[in-house]
């Protein structure tokens, strides 16, 4: 049973954390997609994948993926939280096709270029040669197989994404996150708008408004000149938003405000000045 202060340490956390999750399945994704066409025979195949894995010691970019994302959401409801508890599932279903297709280019890249030249010019070893060569073709049968499921696996995790983004439309680094990350989110939604059509998801009332929130987000991390630009383009897309006038208002102000404070602090005598 979790304690008092690890439950406020997860919940201090967990936006970041569901940044963090949603960043690194995108990313694991889109590299999934420029690497499923191929063979995955040779040891080049091996290495990035032994890279993208890893193994207990030394974890890989999608084994992190795998532990960080059951952190968030192993207790999820399947009737209550079905796209969490679900892409939770998906995700752990990849990384275990993963560790599947990980051994099967291994016995592929490392053993069949050994066996082929070790029967060059011999009289092989009798039915053993034949058994061995269908052992190889099946090892590459079963990878194309993993490679199908690990793309199915990917491709209803996406979706199941979507739903999640409904869920988070009040978190405000994942928000922020998708707004810096175009390209990120052109990788896998190109075809739907990109950024704008999950930001779309968040905030089906308006594009606006998600940059209003995005603003008003900066705003209070003191990120002023982000801020700008967010309510900035809130009003390019609704030149009505009453909501980015006002986020506008607020930050002239507070730009206003530390001006005179840097004014008056240079102004006085070095010992009269505020000691940091």
């Amino acid at each position: 049973m979790a304690t008092p202060q690890a439950n406020t340490w997860f919940s201090s956390r967990r936006n970041l954390l569901v940044k963090n999750v949603i960043r690194d399945f995108m990313s694991s994704c889109a590299l999934f997609n420029q690497k499923k066409g191929s063979s995955f025979h040779d040891s080049a195949d091996y290495d990035w994948l032994d890279r993208w894995i890893g193994n207990s010691s030394e974890k890989g970019p999608l084994w992190q993926l795998k532990d960080n994302c059951h952190l968030l959401w192993k207790d999820a409801d399947p009737a209550s939280q079905p796209s969490c508890f679900l892409f939770d599932w998906l995700v752990g279903a990849t990384f275990h096709e993963a560790m599947k297709l990980k051994e099967s280019t291994y016995l592929v890249s490392r053993y069949e270029p050994t066996f082929a030249k070790a029967m060059v010019g011999s009289h092989g070893i009798g039915d053993g040669t034949s058994k061995c060569q269908l052992f190889f073709q099946h090892t590459k049968e079963d990878i194309k197989t993993i490679i199908g499921r690990m793309d199915c696996l990917f491709e209803t995790a996406v979706e199941q994404l979507v739903e999640i983004l409904r869920l988070e439309r009040d978190n405000p680094i994942l928000l922020r996150y998708l707004i810096e990350s175009p390209d990120e989110c052109d990788a896998l939604w190109g075809d739907r708008g990109g950024a704008d059509y999950l930001l779309s998801v968040m905030f089906p009332q308006g594009l606006d408004q998600a940059y209003c929130h995005a603003g008003e987000s900066y705003l209070e991390g003191g990120w002023y000149a982000e801020a700008r630009v967010a309510f900035e383009k809130a009003l390019e897309i609704n030149g009505n938003c009453s909501e980015a006038r006002r986020g506008l208002e607020v930050l002239e102000k507070r730009l206003k405000e530390l001006t005179t404070q840097m004014t008056f602090g240079a102004n006085l005598h070095p010992e009269e000045r505020p000691q940091c």
